[in-house]
């Protein structure tokens, strides 16, 4: 009984943990995806100043 609670509770850790480096994951692409929009847009900006 103690043993199946121990591997109940490791699963539901490991389930958690991984959804939460998902989420993680996503949040970073999210940032990265705005940064390089963000960089494109100055680029772009910079650009049109030097026509």
């Amino acid at each position: 009984m103690f043993l199946q609670s121990t591997l109940n509770n490791i699963y539901v850790y490991n389930m958690v943990n991984s959804n939460f480096k998902q989420f993680n994951l996503i949040k970073y692409l999210i940032v990265m995806s705005k940064l390089i929009l963000a960089q494109d847009i100055q680029e772009h900006n910079y650009n049109l100043d030097n026509l």
